[in-house]
């Protein structure tokens, strides 16, 4: 009986024969699988978001002052962090406030809907 097919396929050890000797890509040990996944998690994180403190390096006080922010609630939290401490925001994670004309105008407490903010203007 033929292992089932693995997905992602880049998760499988392709290394891997049946007794026949015909390739039989599977899963590996949960050691291994941890590691193939996580690499493929960190790609796709690295690939799709970027590093809060570049996007945040051109903003009013840096990253410093937008984690100050997060940490008072004022902006979301990073959408990921890596292993090695680095948070990762979506490329247009700025937007909403841009567009609401900053951070003050978007009231006391943002209402976070999916990965976006909905913009509050004070009365």
């Amino acid at each position: 009986m033929p292992y089932p097919t693995t997905y992602p396929t880049a998760a499988a050890d392709q290394h891997v024969i049946d007794l026949a000797g015909r390739p039989c890509p599977r899963l590996t040990g949960p050691i291994d699988l941890a590691r193939r996944l996580a690499e493929l998690d960190e790609h796709y994180i690295r690939t799709r978001f970027v590093e809060l403190d570049e996007l945040a390096a051109s903003r009013e006080g840096g990253a410093e002052a937008v984690r100050r922010l997060m940490a008072d609630g004022r902006l979301p939290q990073p959408a990921y962090r890596l292993d090695d401490g680095t948070d990762m925001v979506a490329v247009d994670f700025f937007a909403p406030v841009d567009a609401a004309g900053g951070v003050e105008a978007l009231g006391a407490s943002p209402v976070k809907v999916g990965t976006r903010l909905l913009i509050t203007r004070r009365a």
